[in-house]
């Protein structure tokens, strides 16, 4: 007979649970998951940047930045650019800078 993992008090949803309480569903559990990773973004988000590496960089940093953004208006005004295009080329741009950044900046 193979023996198979019990459930005890460490598991999740059984550390505060009141006895006569309802035992935790998979939904309970999922459901108090994700208000918690939610409520940690909020707090993460909340935290102000105060730039102050970035203004020690210089003007070249914002002058590469500046181009990024003068190549991007060019893109979106140029006579082959469809308002449908717009939403994923700017999903398909962020993913690319943002894995450039972090291939090159270590």
């Amino acid at each position: 007979m193979k023996s198979k993992k019990k459930l005890n008090e460490s598991t999740p949803g059984y550390t505060d649970r009141k006895f006569g309480t309802p035992l935790p569903t998979l939904a309970s559990i999922q459901q108090e998951f994700q208000a918690k990773q939610a409520a940690k973004q909020v707090q993460e988000e909340a935290k102000p940047l105060n730039e102050e590496y970035v203004e020690s960089m210089g003007p070249d940093f914002d002058n590469g930045l500046d181009l990024l953004a003068d190549a991007w208006k060019d893109w979106k005004r140029g006579p082959m650019t469809e308002p449908s295009d717009i939403k994923p080329a700017q999903k398909e741009v962020l993913n690319y800078v943002t894995k450039w950044l972090k291939k090159n900046i270590k």
